[in-house]
C-alpha cells in the first residue's frame, strides 16, 4: 500500500500509537494525522468529480433492543458498526460478512440490505471523503464477540444510550436513515 501525506504529499510516512490511538506521522513535514492518502490495490476506488470514493459494506447487529458498536482506535476514532472497504472481486454481501468476522468475530447467517447509497462527508483513514455504502441488518450464528486491533472496545447500546456516545459520521447517518435514531 502506498501511503502519502495529505499535507506535503511525501511518501515518508510512519504509523504511530499515541494515547492508544493510531496516527500517521510524516517524517518530512512532521504532520500527525489520523488519515493519509492511501493507494491500496485491494480496495475498490471510484473516481468522482470531488475526488475518490470508496465502496463500503457494513452491518447492523441487534440483540435484545441493543446494537453492537465498536469504539475505534483508528481514524475517525469514534463509535461505528462493523464495516469496511470492498475488495476487488468481492460482492458487497461477502465484504460485509468478511468484515463482521474480522472485526467482531461473528458469523452472519442472514442479511437484509437496508441502505444503499453515497454518504458524503464520511472520511476514512485512507483519505476518501465519500463512501458508497451497502448497509445490512444481519442475524449471526453466535453472539460471543471478539475484538480486533482496530478497536478499543465493543459493546451493545440501546438507541437512548447511543445519544450519549461519540458516534461516527456514517454511523449517525445510518442510524437516522434506518429509523433507530430520530434526533
Amino acid at each position: 500500500m502506498l501511503k502519502q501525506c495529505p499535507k506535503c504529499n511525501s511518501l515518508n510516512i510512519n504509523e504511530i500509537i499515541d494515547n492508544n490511538l493510531v496516527f500517521f506521522l510524516c517524517q518530512d513535514c512532521q504532520n500527525k494525522s489520523g488519515y493519509i492518502n492511501s493507494y491500496d490495490n485491494k480496495i475498490v476506488v471510484k473516481k468522482t468529480k470531488d475526488g475518490i470514493k470508496h465502496i463500503t459494506a457494513g452491518a447492523m447487529i441487534e440483540k435484545d433492543g441493543k446494537y453492537l458498536l465498536a469504539k475505534r482506535r483508528t481514524f475517525p476514532y469514534r463509535f461505528s458498526f462493523a464495516a469496511g472497504h470492498l475488495e476487488y472481486g468481492e460482492t458487497p454481501l461477502n465484504a460485509m460478512k468478511r468484515e463482521v468476522l474480522e472485526e467482531v468475530g461473528l458469523v452472519v447467517k442472514k442479511a437484509k440490505l437496508v441502505f444503499h447509497g453515497d454518504i458524503v462527508g464520511n472520511t476514512c483513514r485512507n483519505g476518501a471523503f465519500t463512501h458508497g455504502w451497502y448497509f445490512y441488518k444481519v442475524e449471526t450464528t453466535n453472539q460471543q464477540t471478539i475484538i480486533n486491533d482496530e478497536f478499543e472496545f465493543i459493546n451493545w447500546y440501546s438507541p437512548e444510550e447511543m445519544k450519549t456516545i461519540d458516534l461516527g459520521f456514517a454511523t449517525r447517518f445510518l442510524l437516522k436513515k434506518t429509523g433507530i435514531l430520530y434526533e
